[in-house]
């Protein structure tokens, strides 16, 4: 990774973490070890342009809403083929609404700031599952990673693409993880001055055992 990539802080530190535990997720399936009962199927979400206006993320729900999530089949003559009532063969995934959502789970900027290492999950105003919270933090816990307080709930989610789901479905349970409470802790967040080079997180001289490499 070049210490002139463009989003260092955000998004890189979410994306890295997100393939980190899909990488995790995949060695316990291939070790043929066993879940706990419970689990369901985890989807993992990429979305691009969500500065532009959640281009990404509001693309990704109209798609949801109209049976074409992940993706239609495309005749060869331009017509999209209707697999809602046939029997879907290897190469095709099953259709994913709104509805099959229990929970989401957003990684935002994750990069560890001073004072820290700590982190904050944020919620919606109306989201009634503390459970969730609870969980998360205490599985945190386990492996050293410190979870601070919402200053004010009542204040509700910072931007993220969580809002696009939350408008066609508001009871969809939603966290959003990032690295602060009431306001970035990066001034250059989603411009183009978050890298690493401006940030003085990473010198290329050092190696990596780097607090962000």
């Amino acid at each position: 990774m070049s210490r002139y990539e463009v989003g260092s802080d955000s998004p890189t530190t979410g994306i890295v973490v997100l393939l980190a535990v899909a990488k995790l997720l995949a060695n316990i399936k291939e070790s043929k070890l066993i879940f706990k009962s419970g689990i369901s199927n985890i989807m993992f979400a990429f979305l691009n342009g969500e500065s532009f206006d959640y281009i990404g993320s509001s693309n990704m729900v109209y798609n949801m809403m109209n049976s074409s999530f992940p993706s239609n089949v495309i005749l060869s003559d331009g017509k999209v083929q209707d697999t809602a009532n046939k029997e879907e063969d290897q190469h095709d995934w099953p259709k994913i609404g709104l509805e099959s959502l229990k929970f989401v789970i957003e990684l935002d900027q994750l990069s560890f700031k001073e004072p820290g290492p700590q982190l904050y999950a944020h919620v919606d105003t109306e989201f009634d599952r503390n459970d969730l919270v609870t969980n998360l933090k205490d599985m945190a816990r386990k492996h050293n990673v410190a979870f601070g307080n919402v200053t004010k709930k009542e204040r509700g989610l910072p931007p993220a693409s969580l809002q696009s789901i939350l408008k066609k479905k508001r009871d969809v349970p939603g966290i959003l993880i990032s690295n602060f409470d009431e306001q970035y802790s990066n001034k250059y967040y989603h411009g183009p001055y978050d890298r690493f080079s401006t940030l003085n997180e990473y010198d290329p001289s050092k190696g990596e055992n780097q607090k962000i490499v």
